[in-house]
C-alpha cells in the first residue's frame, strides 16, 4: 500500500458537492417560479380592475403610466373620489408587486 495521497476528491465529497449544486438549483428555480406568479397576478389583477372600470367607462388605469377619471356632471364628487381611490389601490398593488419582484430577485443573487 501506498501512503500517497489522491489529487482526485473522495467519492463522498463529489456526491456531498453535486447535491448541493442541485439543491441551489432547485431554490433557484422555486425563487424564479414565485416572481413569475407574483408578476401574473399583478397583471391579472391590473387587467381585471382595469376591465371593470373600463366597462363601468368612468375610469382606467394603466400600471405604470395614468389613471383616467370621468369629470363630467354625472360624475358626483363621491363616485369621482371612489374613482380615484380605485386607481390608487390599483397603483399601490402594482408597486407593492413590483418591490416584492425586487426583493426576491435581490435575494436570489447573494
Amino acid at each position: 500500500m501506498s501512503d500517497k495521497k489522491s489529487a482526485f476528491p473522495s467519492l463522498g465529497t463529489t456526491v456531498i458537492g453535486i447535491t448541493a449544486m442541485l439543491g441551489l438549483m432547485f431554490i433557484q428555480e422555486q425563487r424564479l417560479s414565485e416572481v413569475i406568479q407574483i408578476a401574473e397576478a399583478a397583471e391579472m389583477a391590473a387587467v381585471a380592475a382595469q376591465n371593470d372600470r373600463l366597462a363601468e367607462g368612468k375610469a382606467s388605469y394603466t400600471a405604470g403610466r395614468w389613471c383616467i377619471v370621468a369629470a363630467d356632471i354625472n360624475i358626483t364628487p363621491e363616485l369621482f373620489e371612489r374613482l380615484s381611490d380605485s386607481c390608487a389601490k390599483q397603483h399601490k398593488n402594482w408597486l407593492d408587486s413590483k418591490k416584492k419582484i425586487t426583493e426576491i430577485l435581490a435575494s436570489s443573487n447573494p
